[in-house]
């Protein structure tokens, strides 16, 4: 044995004798759990029809039982022999699979057929990927089983049953290929290995060999605890002498890190630079003690301070509110609390430490009511204490758990039923709700169902944290010995114990340490062996403890560093007890609540950039930049250069309006000035305590030597060649008055606000008649549709809005032409309008969205000589942009009765904003807009569009909104819970919100797929443009799988125009397929050498440079070829679109030749960038991504909103340049989300319709595998 292994297992017998054990006989969580998953299971048992109990069948008959079942019958826990023919075909020989046993069995008709469909319970909210592979691989297995029972198949549907009682459904056979692969490879690779690689952390917590498997751990690389799996694999393959299956632990790591030169600015390998930055964040390693914190955390069996600045523990506070809170895992419920109030020294005070719990034998309702009444209202009397010494107080809980477990008992009593709790105490509940937490769960305790209810909402969201996890700082900060995760006693032993002062306290927890942790309260409560006074005492002392690791925090933080301010950048502000605003109208509470929240959350993520920097103590996020001089004598324009890398560079964009950046000095110190800068305070100011500014111009034709112009007041004296950083701030001039537009149509009378009676029932509002003032302007109207060369859809939307409908959703699918369709009815419909002051008002998500339809209403107007016949107002923040139409600042605008032309009707276009100041302004001479059209109406949220819907007039006015809600929304910064199914989709666009069923039912979007010769029915005030302008018939013909079969090409036959179409000039054939014009999708798949291991988190720069090469090429041959044919044909266009600015800015730099063509329109942006706009050919790029980092992207490249704005751009073709990662990706966390899975199966239906092109082409075109490409 070598002197290292025996160490290793000294190490292991000197920490199995000193384990600590809880006291608890397999563990009475685990046991609780079990019996609560048994309870669900029997309980859905119960619910069922005609349920068939086969727990007593043999599973040698399970065969013979299925030859005689019947449809409509669910069969319960039978259990199956997986058959000879399953191991066959695997070539598995040597092992045997245990019976399997489904929970459920459906036996459904199907297409014709008898087929089984698998559902398992899981007592859990949600699906997890585990719960998936499991009923998919009882599907796969079934089929081996039935394949000979003739007339029995297994349905491509499985599902889970989910608390409380709801079926989540998913395609089971998507898995198939993970679980063969499973089957057929990986399971015998891991039975015949002698050890098999494994790693320990936080995930095997909950596992029943966790002890066993923690003293194996010891010495591992899981000595680095909570390492994710992901990263421990980084780790060891960084380690070049490793043999191949060969383990790596923490000695062989440290070794390895000793010969590292982690400061070699000049490496000569830029593989070896990137590996070593890698590392070194991994290991947190501290460039003052040139050392890993866990590596001396080993080295002296002590805890070690990581050093890191972070967010997630406070300054030193006044006071510190303590809370404990033990769970009842069968029940899902509280047992016990407990509560103490401390001064900044630890001293308690008096009267606030309190403590409660129920007895094991009364699990009643009512004893749950009264534990939590006694709760909420002791923390109700502690925060209005604290609030009134206006202390700059925290509040602080030991564990996640503990702290999910006080959030859902708060939701719980809440939502109660007023039989069952008083209203006072679910008040009380609310306001500790919202002054513990802040997440959109709070609307969950608003009520649901009817729009009319009473609700309360927080009067305003804060912009920092108030409740802390103890359990988590300590993880973030402090680096403690042990392998994988930190137990209680851990925390004790390396952290309260070397570290509390107080003598006292330490030796009162001392004699109790094992009788505390919330698995030995539980253990004690349960067995009924204790009293609740001794379950109250224990619960007392978890606080006492509670405070002991706070006060040891802070004595390791002041031992460790200097620099206390640059390590806890948290300042606790003054306590204040939130105010609860209440609502008469819950859907208008919610908004209230949305809209602060969305400015909360995105307020916060424009903040982490600067704390990320401080974090790593690099500029990373920011931008370096070093001033040269001011232009200009005012001192307000100032020239930096730029030293950054392009990371951050390329997405700089000049804005003149708003100043919506920081600049500091270039040292940590201001940086912590910038964390420090209040940005939801100065959200809609001018004056600052920075100097704030906006981008004047960036300067990029000398890559070398990058420019930029910044203008704004700079509060400090800049000096010449110092360095300064730029970062982005947090800027909002709506959310204050969307927040007051909500608050005045919540304080009138429901039927005088369009807004909410749109909200309760748009069918209902929109269809409603109204009198003319001009009884002839319908068939004046309807006479000029000709002339206006209309076609069949836009006449029928024309004539809807012309028959006292006052409502009108136009879907515009892509290239549906839906912005001159606006601009058309518009100019025809006020050509024939002759009363005085009749108002168009115009407005979208984006002010170039507005100046786009105002110009092309204008250009309208002009081709159809009605120049005279009413007048355009553009709305602006400049006057000095050019413009078509007369230009106004709303400030700025005359009264209504002296603007356009006398007496003729008036079009005016402005943004939500100006819309606000225009109603203001207008308000006592204006009656509002005869009509308001929301262009984009599928990207303006509900919230924003309040403000011009309330601009109409509520006797007459009509509202038409535009868009396709199946393209890019609105950005939504937050998840928000799940809603019954008639509750409005009040937390997305305008568009998707009103777009309603016959029956007024909610639209729900899951049918995003159409099958042949289905359409949609998304209600009677929904028209669909159905004539694509666009794009050529094949093109068209994969889009009507989204649109329906009615979207008709109005030019079928648009090809890619170019003089030789064999491309026989093009020397590499790979793309003379590519760019060939006959397939309109082209697929590229980009593959690495097989030898490359593709699941290296290192690779997505290789894979990024390969993608940009292949792109280049492409792009490059495409741009000639069009120069060699262009004679006199229109200036050709070329989109290459790519999810990420880093892709965007990779291919730009190897086309700027082209960029800077005259004759050639092409353009390199983001997908968002391109929403829109067409193009003769699009490329788009979904083929970086190196295999590691799909699983962290699949909600943003899964998505299916985002796939068909890339792909729907191109009027003549499309390439899709992706990889077999993409398109069969094995992670099954795609399937347990609805949006990624509906991304995946659009993936899946590009490659499906590519193939099956083939099959309508002789055999010689199909061997030549025309359009579906493979580059090496």
């Amino acid at each position: 044995m070598s002197d290292r292994n025996y160490e290793r297992q000294k190490s292991q017998e000197f920490s199995k004798k000193n384990k600590y054990v809880p006291k608890t006989v397999d563990s009475t969580l685990r046991e609780a759990l079990r019996r609560r998953g048994e309870k669900f299971e029997s309980d859905i048992k119960d619910k069922l029809n005609n349920v068939v109990d086969c727990r007593n069948v043999s599973p040698y008959e399970a065969k013979n039982m299925l030859i005689k079942i019947e449809v409509g019958q669910t069969l319960y826990q039978m259990k199956f022999i997986v058959p000879e023919e399953f191991y066959e075909k695997m070539g598995i020989k040597d092992i045997k699979l245990k019976p399997f046993v489904p929970d459920f069995i459906e036996v459904k008709e199907e297409d014709g057929e008898k087929k089984l469909m698998v559902y398992d319970a899981k007592a859990s909210k949600t699906a997890q990927d585990t719960h998936l592979f499991q009923v998919a691989s009882y599907a796969y297995l079934l089929n081996f089983v039935v394949q000979k029972i003739c007339g029995l198949s297994i349905s491509r549907t499985g599902g889970i049953y989910l608390l409380p009682f709801q079926l989540y459904k998913f395609r089971v056979d998507s898995l198939f290929s993970k679980i063969d692969e499973f089957f057929r490879k990986e399971l015998p690779n891991i039975l015949i290995k002698e050890t098999v690689p494994w790693h320990y952390n936080l995930r095997c917590k909950t596992c029943e060999f966790v002890d066993a498997c923690r003293i194996e751990a010891e010495g591992s690389i899981a000595m680095i605890p909570y390492l994710p799996l992901k990263k421990a694999e980084e780790l060891k393959s960084f380690i070049p002498e490793r043999k191949s299956g060969d383990d790596v632990d923490i000695e062989d790591l440290s070794n390895y890190f000793n010969k590292l030169n982690i400061e070699d600015e000049n490496a000569k390998s830029s593989d070896k630079a990137i590996i070593n930055k890698r590392i070194k964040q991994i290991i947190k390693y501290d460039e003052k003690s040139k050392s890993s914190p866990y590596f001396k955390a080993i080295e002296t069996k002590k805890a070690q301070f990581i050093g890191i600045a972070t967010e997630n523990f406070p300054k030193t506070t006044d006071h510190n509110l303590l809370i404990a809170m033990s769970l009842d895992p069968f029940l899902s419920r509280p047992f016990g609390w407990a509560i103490c109030l401390y001064s900044s020294d630890g001293k308690v005070i008096s009267n606030f430490r309190r403590s409660g719990s129920s007895l094991k034998d009364n699990e009643s309702l009512k004893s749950f009511v009264s534990l939590m009444d006694k709760f909420v209202t002791t923390l109700e009397k502690i925060f209005e204490y604290l609030a009134n010494l206006k202390s700059k107080a925290c509040v602080f809980i030991f564990s996640e758990q503990e702290k999910k477990t006080l959030h859902d008992a708060l939701l719980k009593i809440i939502s109660m039923d007023e039989d069952n709790i008083s209203s006072a105490t679910q008040h009380i509940a609310v306001r500790c709700l919202y002054n513990l937490f802040d997440n959109s769960s709070f609307l969950l305790a608003s009520g649901n169902n009817n729009s009319d209810n009473n609700t309360e909402f927080p009067n305003e969201l804060r912009e920092f944290p108030r409740l802390f996890v103890l359990e988590t700082a300590i993880r973030a900060n402090i680096a403690i010995h042990v392998p994988g995760f930190y137990r209680f006693i851990d925390i004790w032993e390396q952290l309260v114990k070397p570290k509390l002062k107080d003598e006292k306290l330490l030796n009162s927890l001392e004699q109790h340490i094992k009788d505390i942790d919330l698995e030995d309260i539980y253990a004690r409560w349960v067995s009924s062996q204790s009293s609740i006074s001794e379950i109250n005492a224990a619960q007392l002392l978890k606080v006492d403890f509670g405070i002991a690791v706070i006060s040891s925090y802070y004595e390791l933080l002041n031992e460790s560093t200097n620099d206390v301010d640059l390590k806890l950048l948290f300042t606790p502000p003054v306590f204040t007890f939130t105010e609860i605003k209440a609502f008469e109208n819950n859907y208008l509470g919610k908004l209230y609540f949305f809209k602060q929240f969305e400015a909360i959350t995105e307020c916060a993520r424009t903040r982490s950039s600067r704390i990320n920097d401080l974090m790593q103590g690099e500029t990373v996020y920011g931008i370096r930049l070093k001033f040269k001089e001011f232009t200009n004598m005012k001192k307000d324009v100032a020239k930096f250069v730029i030293l950054s890398n392009q990371k951050e560079v390329s997405v700089l964009e000049p804005n003149s309006t708003f100043k919506d950046f920081i600049v500091v000095k270039d040292n940590p110190e201001d940086v912590l000035k910038a964390i420090h800068f209040p940005d939801m305070k100065y959200r809609d100011k001018y004056s600052y305590p920075l100097s704030v500014v906006c981008i004047k111009e960036v300067e990029n034709q000398d890559p070398q030597t990058q420019i930029i112009y910044l203008k704004g007041s700079f509060m400090e004296e800049l000096i010449e060649n110092e360095t300064y950083r730029l970062y982005k701030r947090y800027f909002n001039f709506n959310l204050d008055k969307i927040l007051t537009i909500l608050t005045e149509i919540d304080e009138q009378d429901d039927n005088k606000s369009i807004f909410l009676n749109l909200l309760k029932d748009p069918n209902a509002w929109g269809s409603s008649l109204i009198e003319e003032h001009f009884g002839e302007v319908e068939n004046t109207a309807l006479k000029l549709q000709d002339s206006f060369s209309m076609s069949p859809s836009q006449k029928e939307i024309s004539d809807k809005l012309l028959l006292g409908r006052r409502l009108q959703i136009i879907w515009g699918p892509p290239g549906s032409g839906k912005t001159h369709f606006l601009a058309l009815f518009t100019t025809w419909y006020l050509s024939t309008v002759k009363t005085s002051n009749y108002i168009v008002g115009v407005t979208a998500f984006t002010r170039a969205a507005i100046e786009n339809l105002l110009d092309r209403i204008s250009t309208v107007q002009k081709k159809h000589h009605k120049i005279n016949d009413f007048s355009i107002i553009y709305l602006v923040n400049d006057l000095n942009k050019p413009s078509t139409g007369t230009k106004y600042k709303v400030e700025d605008l005359p009264n209504i009765n002296d603007i356009g032309i006398p007496g003729k009707p008036i079009v005016i276009g402005g943004t939500v904003w100006d819309w606000f100041k225009v109603r203001k302004k207008w308000k006592s001479d204006w009656a509002g807009c005869d009509i308001m059209i929301i262009d984009e109406g599928s990207q303006l949220l509900v919230s924003d569009a309040s403000i011009p819907i309330e601009c109409i007039n509520p006797y007459t006015g009509k509202l038409i909104v535009a868009g396709d809600h199946k393209q890019l929304g609105p950005i939504i910064q937050n998840t928000y819970p799940v809603f019954p199914p008639d509750h409005p989709l009040i937390f997305g666009s305008i568009q998707q919100c009103l777009m309603r069923k016959s029956d007024g039912s909610v639209f729900n979007e899951k049918a995003f797929f159409l099958k042949k010769g289905q359409k949609h029915d998304f209600g009677p005030l929904t028209l669909q443009l159905r004539e694509n302008w666009r794009m050529n018939d094949e093109l068209n013909g994969f889009f009507q799988k989204i649109y329906s079969d009615d979207y008709i090409s109005k030019n079928p036959n648009l090809k890619l125009a170019f003089d030789n179409s064999k491309l026989d000039h093009i020397k590499n054939p790979l793309i003379q397929r590519i760019l060939s014009p006959d397939p309109a999708i082209t697929l590229v798949k980009l593959s690495l050498d097989k030898n490359i291991d593709s699941a290296s988190s290192l690779l997505s720069t290789k894979f990024l440079q390969i993608e940009a090469d292949a792109v280049a090429k492409i792009a490059s041959e495409f741009c000639d070829t069009l120069k060699i044919s262009q004679g006199e044909m229109k200036k050709p266009s070329l989109f290459i679109v790519a999810p990420y600015h880093r892709q965007r800015r990779a291919i730009q730099s190897r086309l700027v030749k082209y960029l800077n063509d005259q004759f050639i329109n092409l353009q390199i942006n983001t997908i968002e960038k391109m929403q829109g706009q067409e193009a003769d050919l699009v490329i788009s790029c979904f083929g970086f991504i190196s295999l590691s980092e799909i699983p962290q992207e699949t909600e943003f490249l899964f998505n299916i909103n985002r796939w068909n704005v890339a792909i729907s751009r191109a009027r003549c073709k499309v390439i899709i340049v992706t990889t077999n990662e993409m398109l069969h990706h094995k992670n099954i966390e795609i399937f347990a989300n609805e949006k990624t899975k509906k991304g995946w199966a659009f993936l899946s239906m590009i490659e499906k319709w590519v193939q099956d092109k083939y099959n309508e082409v002789d055999e010689e075109e199909r061997m030549k595998n025309k359009n579906i490409i493979e580059w090496l």
